[in-house]
């Protein structure tokens, strides 16, 4: 489906693929992947985001 979209709007494949928060061969995920995953956030979006992260990670190491 983005390969056809792709086509129809004239932009690269990788592009949309980079657009629909896909990673792209060869490149590292960064904080432009997430951001392209779940749209603009707030500052206090951004902070809850990163509280459930450290609670996530936290849990996984007493798990091991």
């Amino acid at each position: 489906m983005l390969h056809k979209l792709s086509q129809l709007y004239r932009i690269s494949y990788a592009s949309a693929l980079q657009a629909a928060g896909y990673p792209l061969p060869g490149r590292t995920a960064s904080a432009s992947t997430l951001a392209a995953r779940v749209g603009p956030t707030s500052h206090e979006e951004e902070n809850a985001l990163v509280e459930y992260l450290e609670f996530l990670r936290s849990r996984r190491t007493k798990e091991r």
